[in-house]
């Protein structure tokens, strides 16, 4: 398996005068995760500036993604490299640095799955059937994302698999549900129904979501799996940045993801990314 550069990172003194320095040049994008590390997007790469009162001036850390990284740091030292950081956890999961043959520092991160309760049996249910569409989606050409619409009562109103194969890269189907709900429920049956999905809804969505009026959603995986598994996979990072639903749609309950699936999840992805 070839492992690729993930993204790179600057150390600097001050996060808020380095966004303004390379928001104004270059029109580089920004996501803050906390006061001490801020994510930068420039369109195509993804980086982070880290906080630290000792900037580094050697030029920008390389940070590559492996999704195991005690394998990976074994087989590091066996070929020769050391460990100059131990693994350590960092916004959005956990790394560590190390130095090749020649002396220079390299870094390899992983994602974290937040620990969380099970979720109830109708809930993983509902995901398992996602799942299944998403499934259907990958045999069908289409890209791995199934979701359902479920009534308060239980009943499953509505179910969809993206359809994005054919051009029109807008059928994903959370926006199917909404404008579904749109059309045949009032305000009130949509703000009591649920929506689950095989994973977080993208930004185009989660809005489309919160507009019609939707209640609760439920998803298996989320964006930033996908993120780190598209990495992983050497897929580029598409044109419409990935952001947490709740930034968009702040007073939705959000549960997810459920980390019983995520195996499941990753393969379709690997399947449909590496197919013939």
């Amino acid at each position: 398996m070839v492992i690729r550069i993930d993204n790179i990172e600057l150390s600097v003194s001050d996060i808020e005068r380095s966004k303004d320095f390379y928001g104004s040049l270059f029109g580089w994008t920004f996501t803050d995760f906390g006061p001490t590390y801020c994510e930068f997007n420039d369109g195509w790469l993804t980086g982070g500036f880290s906080r630290s009162e000792q900037v580094s001036t050697g030029g920008p850390l390389l940070i590559l993604y492996h999704h195991e990284l005690d394998d990976i740091q074994n087989r590091i030292v066996a070929a020769g490299g050391i460990i100059s950081q131990p693994v350590f956890s960092f916004p959005g999961g956990q790394r560590f640095h190390f130095l090749d043959p020649d002396g220079n520092e390299l870094a390899v991160w992983s994602a974290v799955v937040e620990e969380q309760s099970e979720l109830p049996p109708a809930d993983f249910a509902h995901l398992q059937r996602c799942i299944e569409l998403a499934r259907e989606a990958v045999e069908a050409g289409d890209s791995p994302f199934g979701s359902l619409l479920v009534h308060a009562d239980g009943r499953v109103l509505f179910e969809d698999r993206n359809r994005t194969s054919a051009g029109d890269a807008t059928r994903h189907p959370e926006f199917a549900i909404a404008r579904w709900a749109a059309k045949f429920l009032t305000p009130a049956e949509r703000a009591e129904a649920t929506v689950y999905t095989s994973g977080e809804h993208c930004p185009m969505c989660a809005a489309a979501h919160g507009m019609v009026g939707l209640g609760r959603i439920v998803y298996a995986s989320s964006s930033e799996q996908l993120r780190a598994w598209q990495a992983q996979l050497g897929v580029p990072p598409g044109r419409v940045r990935s952001l947490p639903i709740n930034s968009l749609v702040p007073d939705v309950q959000v549960a997810g993801p459920e980390p019983r699936l995520a195996d499941e999840i990753f393969e379709l992805h690997r399947q449909y990314h590496t197919r013939s």
